[in-house]
């Protein structure tokens, strides 16, 4: 798994309050979140997470504004409180380690805004072909693809994700489809798609509000990202399929990977046209994991 970007700062650095800035007609006010400009540090390493995590499919991006929990409100040190000491229970339970990284999270902006002032309150329940169980569903720190796709435009046309830090704990997989809505065992506190190279974790009910503080609001325009959900591929030079199946290869099982060696060879002796093909590999192995092969290789398949 790649090593999780680091931001020079923890959650102990949000004890100093910060003043908040006029906000634009295109970027609502956060309640407890300051504006953080451009020229300011933070902005600059928050940023370069997002896009770095996009890859090529970030082309035409803009970032909009960024905003930091920095509220010095009572509401505001009992939930930085309550993930503290989750997090110090959580590393005795666990043999020092609590486990915690960054994650992002992406809504609309009112159920944003709401998470901000009042916490989580309900959770992810995608149909049964595409969850990983019933909880909060958050991206790694270098995978926000899928939140920024599942982020819906306000009526400025602006998508806005939460970047949180999480506590993990041990975590399980989670299959595709699984009603899971707790922990399997006393053994487990979180679950995950896949358990070497995670591109969703899974936060159980019980503890979305102590096991998730949200940090940032980072708020843009995705031309690239369509609204339905779906990934529109820049305009790039083009990788082989061979070349695609060879990153698949370092996250698939043999058995997968003989399948999709098949689909392949179908393709080739023109039994199957190139959007079956893709049809065919999409399904064997979900969108989420084939757009992270194809940022790996920096560019679409041919």
């Amino acid at each position: 798994m790649e090593r999780e970007p680091q931001i020079s700062m923890t959650v102990e650095d949000y004890d100093a309050a910060m003043d908040s800035d006029c906000e634009s007609s295109v970027v609502p006010q956060f309640g407890d979140f300051a504006r953080v400009e451009v020229d300011q540090p933070k902005y600059g390493v928050v940023e370069k997470m997002f896009r770095a995590g996009l890859g090529v499919l970030g082309e035409g991006v803009n970032v909009v504004a960024l905003h930091m929990n920095s509220s010095s409100s009572i509401a505001r040190h009992a939930r930085l409180e309550a993930f503290r000491l989750y997090a110090r229970a959580v590393a005795v339970k666990r043999g020092g380690d609590a486990n915690i990284r960054y994650a992002w999270y992406g809504g609309a902006r009112d159920e944003i805004l709401g998470i901000v002032t009042h916490g989580f309150g309900r959770c992810s329940d995608f149909e049964d072909r595409v969850s990983n169980g019933i909880g909060i569903y958050l991206s790694p720190a270098n995978f926000p693809i899928d939140c920024a796709m599942r982020a819906k435009e306000d009526e400025f046309g602006v998508k806005h994700l939460l970047l949180c830090r999480v506590i993990l704990g041990n975590t399980e997989k989670i299959a595709t489809g699984s009603r899971q809505f707790q922990p399997s065992s006393a053994d487990f506190d979180s679950g995950v798609d896949n358990p070497f190279s995670p591109l969703q974790y899974t936060i159980w009910s019980a503890y979305m509000n102590s096991h998730i503080f949200p940090l940032f609001i980072i708020s843009f325009t995705a031309p690239s990202l369509s609204v339905s959900g779906t990934s529109k591929f820049p305009n790039s030079p083009r990788v082989e399929f061979s070349v695609l199946m060879n990153v698949l290869s370092r996250f698939l099982s043999p058995s997968q990977m003989t399948l999709i060696l098949k689909c392949y060879n179908d393709f080739q002796e023109k039994k199957i046209g190139r959007p079956h093909l893709i049809t065919r590999w999409r399904s064997l192995v979900g969108d989420k994991l084939l757009l992270l092969a194809i940022r790996m290789c920096g560019f679409r398949p041919t």
